[in-house]
């Protein structure tokens, strides 16, 4: 998991609001409503299932200790998802204490390798790569799909780089989603891995990719789930390209960027956040993912 700086989360509880017109200026839909479709669960039965719900979040010294202002940018994505949020006043063993004896529903936990979200009442649990994964995907589903319509053609092909479990995460989605996917990373060891599950899982639908520079401009579609700053520009892009940029940073040039315009989708933290949310909730359903 990317750990994330101060800088990254300071400016998340003051844009939100910036955040929602980008998320439907590049989807067609609200924040909401994509971790909804990200983790196959009817809108209208979260907003049953959420009202009324308490979400602690709690700080984590272990590792590398607490990220400054990280807690409350969760806090604010909670409650912009309509859920009741506040940050326990201790941390670690003491704030999971407060959050039981306070009765809250979800409780979201970080540290330097993990990033949870619990449902106490269920014992459902979500972890954000898992969610961040899919929520990307499906961000670049519905942008492909415009791109589509406005061109007339259909081509259902994206090219995901990074094979940790982000990438993992948003390869397999796209692959139940009709896509034939091809993966990149840097590290052959851990390309064959996650080639040979994503294989047996969609068998003939995954091609692994040795050259990145070769490779992109040949995808219409472009995942981004890797740390590495700068790999992607104008000169490696195909035209009409969507991408999709979990990763911090991400590896989009600044130039790129421009040139994508709404067909370039990123954020730090709250869309794994809202898709973590809305799976821990769902479970109250009875529709958390496996």
């Amino acid at each position: 998991m990317t750990r994330l700086t101060p800088q990254d989360v300071a400016p998340i509880p003051s844009e939100l609001g910036v955040l929602e017109e980008r998320v439907a200026a590049s989807t067609g839909i609200g924040l909401l409503e994509l971790a909804c479709e990200a983790m196959e669960v009817d809108p209208d039965h979260y907003r049953k299932a959420a009202a009324g719900m308490h979400a602690m979040v709690i700080p984590m010294t272990a590792g590398r200790g607490v990220i400054r202002g990280f807690s409350e940018a969760v806090r604010t994505v909670v409650e912009h998802l309509g859920l009741k949020g506040s940050v326990s006043e201790h941390p670690d063993a003491r704030g999971l204490e407060e959050a039981f004896r306070r009765r809250a529903h979800l409780l979201l936990f970080a540290d330097d390798h993990c990033f949870v979200c619990v449902n106490t009442r269920t014992g459902g649990v979500v972890e954000n790569s898992e969610a961040t994964g899919r929520i990307f995907a499906r961000a670049l589903a519905r942008m492909k799909t415009q791109t589509d319509r406005e061109s007339g053609k259909e081509a259902r092909r994206c090219l995901v780089l990074g094979g940790g479990p982000v990438g993992e995460s948003a390869a397999r989605a796209l692959l139940e989603w009709g896509f034939v996917v091809g993966i990149h990373d840097v590290n052959e060891e851990r390309l064959e891995a996650v080639w040979g599950r994503l294989n047996r899982w969609f068998p003939g639908a995954v091609a692994k990719v040795s050259s990145l520079d070769r490779a992109a401009a040949r995808y219409p579609a472009i995942l981004d789930a890797t740390p590495a700053a700068g790999i992607l520009s104008e000169r490696n892009l195909a035209p009409g390209v969507v991408v999709s940029a979990p990763g911090v940073p991400p590896g989009v040039t600044a130039g790129a960027r421009r040139m994508l315009g709404r067909r370039f989708y990123h954020d730090a933290l709250p869309s794994g956040v809202a898709a973590m949310v809305v799976g821990a909730v769902a479970s109250v359903l009875g529709g958390l993912r496996p």
